[in-house]
């Protein structure tokens, strides 16, 4: 069969006879009278009907002999084979048990493979053992514009870069009130909740690693996290994490490096962090625009230079604000109680109750900050450092701007600092002296420790919870067609529902850097189009591959994926 107009219509030909093959107990598929799944092969005929709505209704066991010998289950969708889950399944809380992947030779690899405006919720994945290539995850290898609610995965899991216990990458997606117990091996960019997300959204979401192991940014969370100051940034909010994490490189409790980032009253509890360069107890890196608020983590924080209670480095225009750390934190170089090493950055309202130890430039708050503001923190515990600099507070700095900062002289063992001021414990324990904490603000962010749980020191008041409906995806009115999809030279957008908005186009390679950026005055029936020529803003012509398209207008957005070929 040589002839490709033959090859082509036999493929056609062999996707509806299997389309039609995969029949379900009931169900149209549609939103109101979903397909009931209730068997390993009725799940295995969802990739026959990837736009429509599933509801499964019994447990199910994937440990047969069909679906684990060779190379295992096969991800029920792919864009290379028949395209992107884009419907809806509801687990309706039974277990799929079993799932079993072993192709180390292939990426995009899970029970779902590759999602697309799809909504995922209610599945719980026991005992999985999946060993695959790039962006695998247990439940979701890709997902784009989606969302995943109230999912659980339990396992083990070896996969090389963008690798995720409940999805590999995501893209302008949400992670919703999903856990992860895990033990999870990976090389770069590992989560045990995401891989790496991009725009997206954790929330509400909790993470137990057995033992989490990666060469290059882990995270008990995730392990790479970036936003967009024109799309959003990725926001991690009320997430949870425990057990022990090993890198070699960002090492981070919550998030091993961030970009563009929120997290925001998240906790870690750790027996062990440990990484080679770079490792904190909430996160490892900040590289540019992170916000670390309201968090705290209790562990053993370990690792050779850049190490953190809360954060191993804090830099480019980033801030932590009412946040502390309880534990342990060792390190070689640059080791602090709340951070390793600050520049271009706020500190404020955070505390560190550490013993902090090692070799050169080590304090009891931070190991050094330059070019920033720390204002109204304080640190006590036994700090040592065996050959270089000390500091009670700061061990080194330069250009630093500190008001109202205070390190325990007694508890630390030192009374030197490059910056801060030292007080002995019974000035710093309830009740205060007058000559400490000098305007602090002990109504909104701190309170007295009257009943001794802080050892007298001043504590934190807990933040507000978020409404719990404030990262469900509202329902826009956009719609977004694309043709031809795949295409050779121009693609074309029909965009309709606009209603007299202006409107952005943006156009995002694979890695989710900005390729073509447009706007377009749409008309006031609301309908208009928009031919994209395949160059990037250079006039440039772009590789083949998988492109993001992302249409906003207002408040709105809706986003598809676009394939380009030769």
């Amino acid at each position: 069969m040589d002839n490709p107009l033959k090859v082509a219509l036999f493929v056609v030909v062999l996707f509806w006879s299997l389309r039609l093959y995969g029949q379900f107990s009931a169900g149209t598929g549609t939103q109101s009278d979903p397909y009931i799944v209730t068997t390993a092969t009725e799940l295995d005929s969802v990739r026959f009907h990837l736009d429509s709505c599933f509801l499964q209704v019994a447990d199910i066991d994937l440990g047969s002999v069909q679906y684990t010998s060779s190379i295992g289950w096969q991800p029920l969708a792919s864009y290379s084979v028949f395209g992107a889950f884009t419907g809806s399944y509801d687990g309706n809380g039974h277990t799929i048990a079993n799932l079993t992947i072993n192709n180390e030779a292939a990426g995009y690899l899970s029970l779902f493979g590759e999602i697309d405006s799809a909504t995922i919720k209610n599945v719980s994945l026991e005992n999985i053992d999946i060993r695959a290539g790039g962006s695998s995850g247990g439940l979701v290898g890709y997902a784009v514009n989606s969302e995943i609610i109230n999912c659980f995965v339990v396992g083990t899991m070896r996969a090389s870069d963008n690798c995720g216990g409940i999805v590999g990458s995501a893209l302008f997606s949400t992670i919703q009130e999903c856990s992860a117990t895990i033990s999870i091996l990976g090389r770069e960019n590992v989560g045990c909740i995401a891989g790496i997300i991009y725009s997206s959204n954790i929330v509400r979401s909790h993470a137990v690693a057995s033992i989490a192991q990666a060469r290059m940014a882990l995270g008990g969370i995730c392990g790479n996290s970036s936003g967009d100051s024109e799309i959003g940034v990725s926001e991690i909010v009320d997430c949870t994490a425990s057990g022990s994490l090993y890198s070699t490189d960002n090492s981070g409790g919550i998030v091993g490096f961030a970009r563009k980032t929120l997290i925001e009253r998240c906790s870690s509890e750790f027996d062990i962090i440990w990484g080679s360069m770079r490792s904190g107890g909430i996160l490892a890196e900040s590289w540019y625009l992170v916000t670390i608020r309201d968090c705290h983590a209790v562990a053993s924080v370990e690792g050779q230079d850049a190490v953190g209670g809360i954060a191993g480095t804090i830099s480019g225009q980033s801030n932590i604000t009412r946040s502390y750390f309880t534990g342990n934190v060792m390190g070689v170089r640059l080791v602090g109680g709340v951070a390793g090493g600050v520049s271009q950055s706020e500190i404020f309202d955070c505390f560190a109750n550490a013993t902090v130890s090692g070799s050169d430039i080590v304090g009891g708050f931070a190991g050094s900050a330059s070019y920033s503001y720390i204002y109204d923190c304080y640190s006590t515990g036994l700090v040592t450092c065996t050959d270089g600099q000390i500091g009670g507070f700061i061990s080194s700095g330069q250009n630093l701007s500190t008001s109202n900062c205070y390190w325990d002289m007694d508890t630390s063992q030192t009374t030197v600092s490059y910056a801060g001021n030292g007080r002995n414990t019974s000035q710093m324990t309830f009740p205060y002296d007058n000559n400490t904490y000098l305007n602090w603000d002990f109504t909104q962010y701190w309170a007295n420790d009257t009943g001794l749980t802080n050892g007298g020191y001043p504590i934190l008041i807990a933040p507000t919870v978020a409404n719990q409906d404030e990262y469900i995806t509202p329902a826009v009115t956009i719609s977004l067609r694309a043709y031809p999809n795949p295409f050779i030279g121009s693609l074309n957008l029909a965009i309709t529902g606009l209603k007299g908005r202006e409107t952005q186009v943006n156009i995002y390679n694979i890695r989710g850097q900005l390729v073509k950026k447009q706007f377009i005055n749409s008309p006031m029936d609301g309908k208009t189009s928009f031919a994209w020529d395949g160059k990037d803003e250079f006039g440039k012509d772009t590789t083949a591959g998988v492109y993001i398209i992302k249409v906003q207008s207002g408040g709105e957005s809706v986003v598809l994926r676009g394939i380009k070929i030769h």
